[in-house]
């Protein structure tokens, strides 16, 4: 799930019977599942408010200005590789990203039934991995002296380690969303609260009518 953004290809996966997908780079073209076609769904990183949203968010992190443009690349595989696990389930889930100004405003207009008060933030696993893959690809290109392997390897298991504790990280969002209602999460990838349902509160403004 830790990649750059996909090449200009056209790849054709299926993930289980009678379904079948067509993208093109990261573009869907197609999808038939169960023998029907469903029209292409715009990927949720095109440039539309919620992208923009979410880079300029993320940008804003500390981490980002340790880490650069690797940060917001594994970052936005967290998110992909997020989607694509609660997906998989039957029932689906419902992921709602909140941005910090938006983080109390947003939780006074739902049901929280099951706040998570001591949850872990994930973008601390992600700035991780992050600072050892920089060293990784620093070893050995600013010195004349033949890199050390010894350290290559020490890393080489560190960055491994850091992969599956962000991918068990990724898959405990995914499995709160099998809970009905949806799954709170803030823009550092910590869990809020899970099986929270909408319920917005009255509106005493001025309510206009066109009936033309």
């Amino acid at each position: 799930p830790l990649q750059k953004s996909p090449v200009q290809v056209l790849t054709i996966v299926t993930r289980k019977a009678g379904s079948l997908l067509i993208r093109w780079g990261g573009k869907m073209l197609a999808h038939f599942q169960a023998g029907h076609f469903s029209e292409p769904v715009a990927d949720p990183f095109e440039n539309c408010i919620i992208a923009n949203t979410l880079i300029n968010t993320i940008t804003n992190h500390p981490e980002h200005k340790t880490s650069g443009e690797l940060y917001w690349e594994v970052y936005r595989s967290v998110l992909l590789l997020l989607l694509a696990r609660s997906a998989e389930d039957s029932t689906g889930g419902t992921v709602i990203w909140l941005p910090e100004a938006y983080t109390i405003k947003t939780q006074e207009s739902l049901t929280e039934r099951f706040p998570l008060k001591k949850s872990q933030e994930g973008v601390g696993i992600i700035s991780e991995y992050c600072q050892l893959e920089i060293k990784r690809q620093g070893i050995g290109e600013s010195s004349d002296v033949p890199c050390d392997q010894t350290d290559r390897k020490i890393i080489g298991r560190a960055l491994l380690d850091v992969k599956r504790r962000m991918i068990e990280h990724t898959e405990f969002l995914s499995h709160l969303t099998r809970i009905d209602g949806a799954v709170l999460v803030s823009h550092r990838l910590k869990p809020l609260s899970f099986g929270a349902i909408l319920a917005a509160n009255t509106w005493h403004g001025k309510v206009v009518y066109d009936y033309r």
